[in-house]
């Protein structure tokens, strides 16, 4: 995400606040090039344990803290994609 979005602070806010929210089932931030559960909220979460979402209230409370941490870090991270090696293969 750092590196799709580099001198776009503000896309990485909004692509922290979708990768926070996104794995309890709110979609409102997701964009729809990577969430196809906006389109069809049925579809099972293959990323999660046994495809369902997350219900921990307090693990959702310390997740969106830690993604508002690195939001108030946006600019320096858009920044930082340009510096990042690319892998030799």
């Amino acid at each position: 995400m750092f590196s799709q979005n580099q001198d776009n602070p503000l896309s990485i806010e909004k692509g922290l606040s979708a990768l926070s929210l996104h794995p309890f089932g709110n979609n409102a931030e997701c964009m729809g090039e990577w969430c196809l559960h906006r389109e069809d909220p049925t579809k099972k979460y293959k990323s999660l344990p046994y495809g369902k979402l997350l219900t921990n209230a307090e693990l959702q409370e310390d997740i969106a803290q830690s993604f508002d941490r690195l939001k108030k870090q946006s600019e320096s991270h858009s920044w930082e994609a340009h510096s990042q090696r690319k892998p030799i293969c």
